[in-house]
């Protein structure tokens, strides 16, 4: 499963299938999904699934944590050498904004 599981993590963006993963990793897809289940509690999917919206909402959260020091004059801001509310602030939080 450590095969499976580092193609996942590293290949985060991949649209990967069960097909796909089971070809990668040498192994049928039935086999991938209960050897992966049996491993971690959960199918593939699932997996990639939960962890991928993991990755999002702490992106999500470093954004609206740089964004709220920014427009509220935080230590974050004027460390970074920008005024509070000032558009060289707010442009560099849009253009840090998660993807």
């Amino acid at each position: 499963m450590e095969k499976s599981l580092g193609l996942l993590h590293r290949k985060i963006d991949y649209p990967w299938t069960i097909a796909d993963l089971a070809s990668e990793v040498g192994l049928s897809r039935s086999a991938l999904v209960e050897r992966f289940t049996r491993y971690l509690s959960e199918p593939p999917m699932t997996y990639l699934t939960r962890r991928r919206l993991q990755l999002a909402a702490r992106a999500l959260d470093q954004f609206h944590s740089s964004r709220k020091a920014c427009l509220w004059g935080g230590a974050s801001a004027l460390r970074a050498g920008l005024p509070p509310g000032s558009v060289a602030c707010t442009k560099a939080l849009v253009d840090d904004a998660p993807q």
